[in-house]
């Protein structure tokens, strides 16, 4: 199956600090190769035999000290590497699970998820912690999603089931009063650093978790459905079908607009096309080619510095834990927030950023890739930047 010579290279640039990755596409799959910190899954030797050839696909679980990555193969097999408590290690128990009929896996801040051909859900990591969460569940539909120390799963009947350390979103007897809501109708999760929210068939949102992250609230659709949600570290946006911004959770990291000092009129926030965030901040990109942000102002919330290259143009935002980058129409960046997680670029770095089709980031830098095959990075040295 391998390949005489690569046909084209792309970068990953991975969640996890000092990770990278270059997948080799190759008769369909990809060739695998990790680097960096063995803590953050930089060392595959343990598994390069299963990498260098018939990979589908590759995810990271993780945060910016430790992380891990797995990778699905063409025989619908996973294999996993990197720090164990993050899902680097499967148990033994849950290997036979594993080794043919996954269709998709998905990283999470403390694992993975796998979803089968015949509907089973596979999790494992977040096993230094209070919570496992390592299961396996029958009956589940593809919706999976985790966060710090939980899991969440849509069944195929419309409830959702959640699973890991009760202040992370389990199902408890706190939220009976919406316990109706998870029996049925749900379609999509989102989550939080220690919430679940879910959105429902008729467009009703429902979240669940510690109130102060955001949990507790209700959105109905008896005026306006939501189409969509979006989520920092600590507060949600969701957005409606008539293209506003309904948001809660953290009020000071963008769960509040009367308290945002920075963008109080996006209480009227309208034509809004889709939203992006930093772990306390969120950036809108409207119809127009705008940016409208709010948040914690230090990470992205203010955005007043790069205001008039924001006023229209955009195409598209990326963003770090702290910062964001956002494409233009004439393939220039534009970025604000924190300076030594990509929120600044030096002179010598922007005179490199000219028709940049693409920009990826990880945990604290930024990587663009410009048309003639060249990748441009900043932001934090010891993360790639």
């Amino acid at each position: 199956m391998g390949c005489s010579r690569p046909t084209r290279w792309t970068l990953v640039f991975v969640y996890v600090v000092t990770i990278f990755q270059i997948l080799r596409p190759c008769q369909g799959y990809i060739t695998a190769y990790s680097w960096g910190s063995s803590k953050q899954g930089g060392d595959d030797s343990t598994v390069s035999g299963d990498l260098r050839e018939g990979v589908l696909d590759v995810v990271a679980s993780g945060d910016s000290t430790s992380g891990a990555f797995a990778a699905l193969k063409g025989d619908g097999s996973v294999v996993a590497w990197g720090y164990p408590q993050y899902g680097g290690y499967i148990d033994p128990w849950i290997a036979p699970y594993l080794s043919s009929n996954v269709s998709e896996i998905v990283g999470t801040p403390k694992g993975f998820l796998a979803h089968t051909t015949n509907g089973t859900v596979i999790s494992w990591g977040g096993r230094s912690g209070a919570a496992d969460l390592t299961r396996v569940t029958a009956g589940a539909s593809n919706q999976v999603i985790g966060n710090e120390c939980a899991m969440a799963v849509i069944m195929n009947n419309g409830s959702v089931q959640a699973w890991g350390q009760p202040s992370c979103g389990i199902i408890t007897d706190a939220f009976s009063s919406m316990r109706s809501y998870f029996h049925s109708g749900n379609v999509k999760l989102y989550s939080n650093v220690n919430t679940f929210a879910a959105l429902k068939q008729d467009g009703t949102v429902f979240a669940w978790g510690p109130t102060s992250y955001g949990g507790g609230y209700i959105i109905s659709s008896s005026n306006v459905a939501v189409v969509d949600v979006f989520s920092n570290d600590f507060a949600y946006a969701a957005l409606k079908n008539d293209s506003s911004v309904e948001v809660w959770g953290d009020p000071y990291v963008g769960g509040d607009w009367k308290i945002d000092n920075v963008n109080a009129a996006f209480s009227s926030l309208t034509g809004v096309k889709t939203i992006f965030s930093t772990g306390s901040a969120f950036a809108a990109l409207l119809f127009d080619g705008s940016v409208a942000t709010w948040g914690k102002a230090l990470t992205g919330g203010d955005s007043s510095s790069v205001s008039v290259q924001l006023a229209f143009g955009i195409v598209n935002i990326s963003s770090t834990s702290t910062a964001f980058a956002a494409l233009t129409t004439n393939r220039t960046v534009v970025v604000w927030g924190k300076a030594d997680s990509g929120g600044s670029i030096q002179g010598s770095v922007a005179s490199l950023l000219w028709n940049i089709t693409a920009i990826t980031a990880n945990y604290e830098a930024f990587a663009a890739l410009r048309a003639d095959g060249a990748v441009i990075t900043w932001g934090n040295s010891a993360s790639g930047g």
